[in-house]
Formats: structure tokens, C-alpha cells, sequence
């Protein structure tokens, strides 16, 4: 069972993925899907995949524990790193303050999830 590793979830390359996703879009039609920063709150982040059949297994794996926490189930999105290759991120909630969603991660009894900015 594949889980994410730590620095995977801390590496640069999923949070710089997203920062330049816009510019990636512009060199592949099938980027342009991919999601970027809302600007618009933050969310939990729990993992970042390769493939998105590891994604999907990752959200279905935790989504009993969203639901314990009073959380929505989680869900995948698609993002394009700098590099070119996609990840497919698995993240839960949507809110408005980082503070909000760390009151929200500490209810997520989950291994490595962390406080991220929200993609659209």
C-alpha cells in the first residue's frame, strides 16, 4: 500500500507544482485542467501521488476519518509541476483562515497531512 513519505508531502515539488501550474498550462492542453492557488483559504493536505489510482486508494483510506472529524471527504486534484509531470494531490476541507485548518488537522487523525494553501 503505497502512503505518501513525508518528504514528498514537504517537498518543493508539491507546493511549488502548484505556484506554477499557470505557467506549465500554457505548454500542454491537457495542463490547462490543472488545478492552481485559489487564493482563496487553505486545506489539509494529505498526500501527493504520481499516479492517481495511489490518489484515489489515499482518499478512500482516510475518508472514515474525515467523516469522524466532522470533515467533508476528501478528493483529488490534478497539478503539473515545474518539471512538467503531474501529481495528484489528496486534500480535505476548505477554509477560510490557516488557523481555522489547523484546528481541523489536529481533529484528522491521519499520518502525513499538513496545512496548505487551497488549490481551485
Amino acid at each position: 500500500a503505497a502512503k505518501p513519505s513525508a518528504s514528498a508531502a514537504k517537498s518543493g515539488s508539491t507546493s511549488g507544482s502548484r505556484s506554477s501550474s499557470a505557467k506549465t498550462a500554457s505548454a500542454s492542453k491537457s495542463a490547462k485542467e490543472d488545478a492552481k492557488p485559489s487564493g482563496k483559504g487553505h486545506t489539509i493536505q494529505c498526500g501527493a501521488y504520481p499516479q492517481e489510482s495511489q490518489a484515489k486508494k489515499r482518499a478512500k483510506d482516510i475518508s472514515d476519518e474525515a467523516k469522524r472529524a466532522g470533515l467533508p471527504a476528501p478528493k483529488v486534484t490534478r497539478v503539473t509541476g515545474r518539471d512538467g509531470k503531474r501529481l495528484w494531490i489528496v486534500s480535505v476541507g476548505s477554509f477560510p483562515t490557516r488557523e481555522a485548518a489547523k484546528k481541523a488537522l489536529a481533529k484528522l487523525k491521519v499520518d502525513h497531512a499538513e496545512v496548505l494553501p487551497a488549490l481551485d
